[in-house]
């Protein structure tokens, strides 16, 4: 083994440290506002009934009680 490196570095030869090849993923994303989605062209209100039913679903029932529910 010690030959072998010996008569590189006569050949003119010298070691090199490997180099990490890094290849590009196939993982893509969009960053909000980028690309024009069916839900960017939801209206206020609709938005609003989205949004009314997402925080009904995620809280505990008490919660979900308002006031205009209760007149």
């Amino acid at each position: 083994m010690n030959d072998e490196s010996e008569g590189d570095q006569a050949a003119g030869r010298s070691k090199r440290r490997h180099r990490r090849v890094v290849l590009r993923g196939t993982e893509r994303f969009d960053a909000d506002g980028v690309k024009l989605e069916a839900g960017d062209m939801q209206t206020k209100k609709a938005k609003d009934a989205d949004d009314d039913a997402r925080i009904l679903g995620e809280l505990p029932p008490h919660w979900g009680v308002f006031s205009a529910e209760k007149e």
